[in-house]
């Protein structure tokens, strides 16, 4: 294998490729998305995702809540909007801490060493 493979997959096999003609669903920063079935048959989007307006920081220092977008189909999605948001008693969310196994302690995700 190359230095463009993952696993066993050849990542410039054109079989592993998106085809060129391939267009987003829709125009919204998102990485990790995830779709499920909802009791009701139609499919639900969620990812994460960073906030609309104002500074656009990376979504993994600042998310806004949960985005969720619903369809009939997988093609046709509509924006069902912020489900759960970060201000409504998610004070747990916004002061996480993370272990640094370096210095074998609990501190904020900033101060990582």
């Amino acid at each position: 294998m190359n230095s463009f493979s993952y696993g066993d997959v050849d990542c410039q096999d054109p079989q592993t490729q998106i085809p060129c003609g391939t267009l987003p669903l829709f125009d919204y920063w998102m990485r990790d998305p995830h779709i499920c079935i909802g009791r009701d048959g139609a499919y639900y989007l969620s990812g994460t995702t960073r906030p609309e307006r104002g500074p656009r920081p990376p979504a993994w220092v600042w998310s806004d809540g949960a985005r969720v977008w619903r369809s009939p189909d997988l093609r046709n999605w509509e924006p069902l909007g912020l489900v759960w948001n970060l201000d409504d008693g998610a004070e747990w969310m916004r002061n996480f801490q993370v272990y640094d196994p370096d210095g074998g302690r609990v501190v904020p995700p900033e101060r990582l060493s």
